[in-house]
């Protein structure tokens, strides 16, 4: 089964939605660390701008 275009947004979307979760609950830690929270950050923005891609073609 192959995934429609839509169904491939909406996943690159949940992806990133999870990454900038992970970053927040990071900033809200014990022991902060700048780089992880900056990792997952860019990584949310990244999915973000893939699913804009596929919506663009």
């Amino acid at each position: 089964m192959t995934k429609t275009q839509h169904d491939l947004i909406g996943s690159w979307l949940e992806k990133s939605r999870r990454d900038l979760l992970t970053a927040e609950y990071a900033i809200h830690a014990e022991e902060i660390f700048p780089d992880i929270i900056c990792f997952h950050a860019q990584q949310s923005a990244e999915k973000c701008l893939k699913a804009m891609i596929i919506h663009h073609d």
